[in-house]
């Protein structure tokens, strides 16, 4: 790999920049746009965000040992920094960042995975970045680092010994996901699926195809393009289903097209299918050259959805079924991400990170699953799915028919659209509590307080072993209620956590 880092003469040329002052000879390691992170050699971007602004935080970076700083504001003074300390001047710090990315991108020589969908787009990542770490040395985008923000940021973390980047990339509307690829250029890009999220900000599936579809927009042409068969309004790209003129018209893309299933007919594909409950499941992964039967820890569906979406692009970088199913058996779950606590009698299945449609339906998957398979009561605490626009009230309905159908041992049904779910609950014959903000969107600690104690209350009259499922939307922070009945250790990484 060529060494990364740049002069900032070189800076200012490669964004255009306008060198106020400092060292031009000076080379820089690494950028980021949290003072308090930065290291010596590094490069602060001074951010304007809706909570402050990063040129209040020039004068820390200077003080942390950064050796200059992207602003865009000509300030007389950014308080005590050194002499040599350099300024560079854009309209614009974002776009600034955005290049940023680009640049260590280009100067690097690793291997660069994009991915994105509607739902499981972070297991995927964490899925393929463990299946090549025994191969590879990887680098995942960290946490929620899927923004325009986080994208570059990533790139700003490869070391020398780098060898794959496997990044998430998420939107909010058309022409972001555009941006991201151009910044990341992968070598190889899969869309996971397309549903209905977003949708109060795209109005409908199309659209959010079409904004799922711009990750192309910056795949190199030797690379590899993976979509979702089972995806009706992304089976038409797919090479030997479509008319491949169009494909290449349409996705301005004339590289190699592959597909993946959970149905079969499919490059790759998962076939035998078994839910084992807690236990996770088992089924043969199907590769073009080779197959080999996987026992796979994650709970759901959609998490083998995610290995199948993903390990076509581990045979791409030279990994047979043998040894991908070698690795999925060894993975862990990740808080939020139907992740297992055990705490006596009591099982939590954290699913609170997000929710929508999907992946509301996935969670009542497993949680029948477990009521077949392990034999043991499930609980439910549903939060509201949000950023669904019009199609809110019918969505929250169905998914009280789907509550309905599992038959739960009861259901703490909480957030703004309660009232919808309740529909689709109607006589059902398991016990149902409704607890709904003071506020619309006021998700405070006293309506926590309210899904906890009519929580315990439902698990007091139950005796033996119980599971239970927590799912809701980002915004209500459902983890609290986890943390309320299996408080976690700070340093469970992964996997079951046992609760003292």
């Amino acid at each position: 790999m060529r060494g990364l880092g740049f002069t900032f003469a070189e800076l200012a040329k490669a964004l255009c920049a306008e060198h106020l002052r400092g060292d031009t000879d000076a080379r820089v390691s690494a950028f980021d746009v949290d003072s308090r992170r930065i290291t010596p050699g590094q490069l602060f971007v001074a951010l304007k965000g809706e909570r402050t602004d990063g040129h209040r935080f020039v004068a820390e970076a200077a003080a942390k040992g950064a050796y200059g700083a992207v602003v865009s504001e000509r300030l007389d003074t950014f308080g005590e920094i050194p002499e040599r300390f350099s300024l560079l001047y854009v309209p614009d710090t974002q776009r600034a960042l955005e290049k940023l990315g680009g640049l260590w991108r280009q100067k690097s020589d690793t291997t660069v995975i994009g991915i994105t969908g509607s739902v499981g787009k972070t297991t995927a990542k964490s899925i393929l970045a463990h299946i090549l770490g025994d191969r590879f040395d990887v680098l995942k985008s960290p946490a929620n680092w899927n923004t325009e923000i986080g994208v570059p940021l990533t790139f700003a973390l490869i070391k020398p010994e780098t060898e794959v980047v496997v990044i998430e990339m998420a939107m909010r509307g058309r022409g972001q996901i555009a941006r991201l690829s151009d910044i990341a250029r992968p070598n190889h890009a899969v869309i996971t699926n397309v549903r209905l999220a977003h949708l109060e900000l795209l109005g409908s599936r199309d659209e959010i195809t079409k904004a799922k579809l711009e990750i192309v927009r910056g795949l190199e042409a030797q690379g590899s393009f993976w979509i979702n068969r089972d995806e009706k309004v992304l089976a038409g790209f797919i090479g030997h289903n479509g008319n491949r003129r169009d494909t290449e018209k349409y996705l301005g893309f004339s590289g190699e097209i592959r597909s993946f299933s959970l149905k079969g007919d499919a490059d790759v594909y998962a076939s035998d299918i078994e839910l084992a409950g807690l236990e996770g499941s088992k089924f043969e992964l199907v590769l073009p050259d080779s197959r080999a039967r996987v026992n796979f820890p994650l709970l759901g569906k959609g998490a083998i959805a995610g290995a199948v979406s993903v390990a076509g692009i581990a045979w791409k970088l030279g990994l047979d079924a043998s040894e991908i199913s070698s690795r999925l058996s060894t993975l862990e779950s990740e808080r939020g991400r139907l992740y297992r606590i055990d705490k006596d009698d009591l099982i939590v299945v954290d699913d609170s990170y997000n929710a929508g449609p999907d992946s509301v339906l996935n969670a009542l998957g497993v949680a029948r699953s477990i009521q077949i398979y392990d034999g043991l009561p499930v609980g439910l605490v549903i939060g509201d799915m949000l950023e669904l626009g019009i199609s809110s009230r019918a969505e929250h309905e169905r998914i009280g028919r789907s509550i309905a159908a599992l038959n739960p041992a009861f259901a703490v049904i909480a957030g703004d659209f309660t009232e919808d779910v309740m529909r689709g609950l109607s006589d059902a014959p398991f016990p149902i509590s409704r607890i709904t903000p003071d506020d619309a969107s006021n998700y405070d600690d006293r309506f926590i307080d309210g899904i906890v104690k009519s929580t315990a209350s439902h698990i007091s009259g139950i005796s033996g072993r119980i599971v239970l499922f927590v799912k809701g939307s980002r915004s209500l922070r459902l983890e609290r209620i986890v943390n309320e009945f299996a408080v976690r250790s700070d340093d469970e990484e992964g996997g079951v956590a046992n609760a003292d």
